[in-house]
């Protein structure tokens, strides 16, 4: 585990439990304690960024909606939650997986139908493209995902995991476990909540429950430990960087910040709303409040009776600067594009908004690095289950293609495609078109048409004086 993530370091955990392993087969209860109580620190920032992102209003963890007036508890005390949590991860997922990730197997290797067949199969079984869009949320929001990988019915799933209920040991990261640590509130009885362990090694899982006093085995599983017929751990951890930091705690200050403001300015302008006249050489009671109220008329019955409104002066150009600096700052210090701005209006295309994306591009980047290196690691763990069906399947041959989900743009893409031909191979040229996902399927695609066209062409031109062209090559057919 990387001492430089913001998890504390399980080195010590990892260690006894190996030699427990070895030595008596099961991990120690003082072992897992151990590890969860070291978790769960983390573990409570991942659930107070994860509510941020509800923002329900009631809701503690959200502190414009608990904060309090000290000095006069009967001014107005608006409470306005701008919602750049969501904004910041919800556009990461929109853009990393708004576009389903395409998966296939190459196509050169002798398994080839059989590896493919069962690939299509476990992504479609899985639902794979909202299985992709859950872990990014997760990553996103709290800094890395998780997945368990188990049996139902004898086909492999998928179950997303929450990150503040699931530790990740290894010396490789928590993208390549040896062991893995679930922990959970449960249910034994009517109301009686207890906290249950589930602990994966590359064989086993083992239950636990809390006591009161410590762990034991959950007597409640038939089968205790329980083989999961996979050979190595089934739980595989996505990094959202090296740090394993979210992409919003660092930002949490100037959202606050940013909310307090216009929940000021707010309870400003209603207060003054509420407040705004003054009567002059006489005194207002309820009765005349009353008649005010009906008729909308003030009786002065001496000359030196006066009304006035107050005229309050609110420089509104300075808070309106504010305001905009704060929210400039929270979208380029997240590296978030703020698609209300001016300068994503209008026709901005290709290179153009690829500049202006490059902050998040970047982000993007480095996400589908460590995305990658967990998927690859999460097929893996299926191909021991695959090779027990006399599936051969390479994980390493396994091809993943990420598509960002930007504005379309098919004119330009359209003379991208026009000025590579001869340039680069067809099916590099394919691939780089956003909309299509498997460019050697493409290309099959174009040679079959062509082939249509040629054999329609031959019965009108039997002596094919003028002989058509492949549009994709330029050259005679």
């Amino acid at each position: 585990m990387s001492t430089e993530s913001v998890l504390p370091d399980f080195n010590y955990e990892l260690r006894q439990f190996r030699k427990e392993i070895r030595e008596q087969s099961e991990p120690s209860a003082e072992t897992l304690k151990s590890a969860i109580n070291k978790h769960m620190k983390r573990a409570e920032v991942m659930k107070k960024n994860f509510r941020r992102y509800l923002a329900r209003e009631d809701e503690m963890d959200v502190p414009i909606f608990t904060r309090e007036l000290k000095r006069n508890s009967k001014a107005v005390n608006n409470k306005i939650n701008v919602d750049f949590v969501g904004q910041i991860v919800d556009m990461k997922v929109g853009y990393f997986a708004g576009e389903p990730i395409a998966y296939s197997y190459d196509k050169t290797k002798p398994e080839f139908e059989r590896a493919n067949s069962q690939l299509e199969t476990f992504t479609q079984r899985n639902i794979i493209d909202d299985k992709d869009e859950e872990v990014t949320k997760f990553c996103s929001l709290c800094g890395y995902g998780a997945r368990l990988l188990y049996l139902k019915d004898g086909e492999e799933r998928i179950k997303t995991l929450k990150p503040w209920e699931t530790i990740l040991f290894g010396d490789d990261g928590i993208s390549e476990p040896e062991f893995a640590i679930r922990y959970y509130d449960y249910e034994i009885n009517a109301g009686e909540i207890v906290q249950r362990v589930e602990f994966y090694t590359d064989t086993f899982v083992f239950y636990y429950i809390d006591s009161g006093s410590g762990f034991i085995k959950d007597t409640d599983e038939p089968i205790n430990p329980m083989a999961h017929l996979y050979d190595l751990c089934p739980v595989i951890g996505y990094e959202n960087n090296s740090e394993l930091l979210s992409d919003i705690e660092k930002h949490l200050s100037l959202i606050d910040g940013y909310d307090r403001t216009l929940s000021d300015m707010n309870s400003f302008i209603e207060s003054w709303r509420l407040a705004y006249m003054k009567a002059r050489g006489f005194s207002v009671d309820e009765e005349m409040i009353e008649m005010v109220q009906m008729t909308g008329v003030f009786n002065l019955d001496e000359p030196d009776m006066d009304i006035d409104f107050f005229s309050q002066q609110i420089n509104d150009t300075a808070i309106e600067n504010h305001l905009t600096r704060m929210k400039d700052e929270i979208y380029e210090k997240s590296s978030t594009p703020n698609m209300n701005d001016d300068s994503f209006a209008g026709n901005a295309t290709g290179v153009s908004l690829e500049h202006k994306l490059t902050g998040f591009e970047n982000k993007r980047s480095t996400f589908e690095k460590k995305y990658k290196a967990s998927s690859i690691r999460m097929f893996e763990v299926l191909a021991t289950a695959w090779s027990k069906k006399n599936i051969v399947f390479d994980p390493f041959a396994m091809k993943m293609q990420f598509k960002r989900n930007l504005p379309e743009d098919l004119e330009y893409e359209a003379r991208v495609q026009k000025l590579l031909m001869g340039a680069v191979s067809n099916v590099t040229r394919l691939s780089l078109f956003p909309k299509i996902t498997d460019p050697e399927k493409e290309q099959e695609l174009i040679d079959q048409q062509n082939e249509k066209d040629r054999a329609a062409y031959e019965q009108l031109d039997p002596l094919n004086v003028t002989p058509p062209t492949d549009p994709q090559s330029k050259e005679v057919i």
